[in-house]
């Protein structure tokens, strides 16, 4: 998987609006959604990201990496936290957006 940023962005958009569709109700504010709710949300699109780029959740330089380091401290963030991470901010995002569209 070797994109851009903006088709990443545009592989990941329709599914967060799937995920978003069905995990919260049209009525529900995002005062109430959770931060449970959200990382289920997250971990929905994921899956589906990993069902067809399996490359995100395989690479193989996170999983040395991650061994190497199990007992220190450091920090690393591979393809699969980007990726989460991508999704919870595009999600967030949406889930904001149509906050201010119920107000028009």
């Amino acid at each position: 998987m070797n994109y851009d940023y903006p088709e990443l962005h545009y592989i990941i958009y329709p599914k967060v609006v799937e995920a978003i569709n069905k995990h919260f109700e049209k009525s529900r504010t995002i005062e109430n959604i959770t931060g449970e709710e959200i990382e289920e949300a997250v971990y929905y699109v994921y899956r589906r990201m990993v069902q067809e780029y399996p490359e995100i959740h395989g690479d193989p330089y996170e999983r040395r990496y991650r061994a190497r380091q199990e007992g220190g401290r450091m920090s690393f963030y591979g393809r699969s936290k980007i990726v989460k991470d991508l999704i919870s901010i595009i999600l967030v995002t949406e889930l904001f957006r149509r906050k201010e569209n119920t107000f028009l």
